[in-house]
């Protein structure tokens, strides 16, 4: 027998942007770093293998909110300016294990 299910989710990640310098590689430019939060729709299905064993399958996509980043070179002191809405794909093999639901004695 085979289940589908289909939910939201949220969840927060720390991106990780790094500039290049500039000005024939003489600038100074640093990276940007920051915690974003993303809302997410799920979809996936659940395959029993064994009494006690399913197979989950499950499929992410998440779009975090935007992150933008000025940075100023030192030498030119132009600036870089960076806008960033990351978007995610993901996509999960996993195994459910029950513990037995009946414990037996023998008498």
């Amino acid at each position: 027998m085979v289940q589908f299910f289909v939910g939201p989710g949220v969840s927060s990640s720390r991106f990780n942007i790094a500039f290049s310098n500039t000005a024939g590689n003489v600038g100074d430019s640093d990276s940007l770093n920051e915690w974003l939060t993303g809302i997410s729709i799920k979809a996936g299905s659940i395959t029993k293998l064994t009494r006690n064993i399913d197979l989950l399958l499950t499929y992410q996509f998440t779009q975090y909110n935007s992150i933008a980043g000025v940075q100023m070179e030192p030498l030119s002191e132009d600036t870089l300016r960076g806008s960033y809405k990351p978007n995610v794909n993901t996509v999960l093999i996993g195994f459910k294990v029950h513990p037995s639901d009946e414990i037996t004695k023998d008498t």
